[in-house]
């Protein structure tokens, strides 16, 4: 198993040296740099909605155009980020953080 690992790292250093700097560049100064506004009380409000009056959403929430609704994936995938930073929506860099890792791989393929 060690060795897998090891020949992973040497085949694919060059890769691993960018998402790790690619992560560092996304949360670095992240608390200075976030700015809580609609969007972030927004989210925060469907997480905890969805963690404590566990009200699962389907469509997401609804946009300022009448009948358009944001899919509710991303508030799913906000709920472990919140719940690890304990409902500080400071956790929701983290989740950016690891889009940004997601989308740099992605384009490296």
């Amino acid at each position: 198993m060690k060795e897998k690992i090891f020949l992973f790292i040497k085949n694919n250093w060059l890769l691993l040296v960018i998402l790790t700097v690619g992560f560092i560049i996304r949360i670095v100064n992240g608390k200075e740099f976030f700015v809580y506004d609609h969007d972030q009380d927004l989210a925060g409000w469907v997480v905890k909605d969805v963690l404590v009056n566990h009200h699962i959403r389907l469509i997401g929430q609804l946009t300022s155009t009448p009948g358009v609704f944001i899919g509710p994936l991303f508030y799913y995938l906000l709920i472990p980020f919140y719940l690890a930073f304990k409902m500080d929506p400071i956790g929701g860099i983290y989740l950016v953080g690891a889009l940004g890792i997601f989308a740099i791989w992605s384009n490296s393929r």
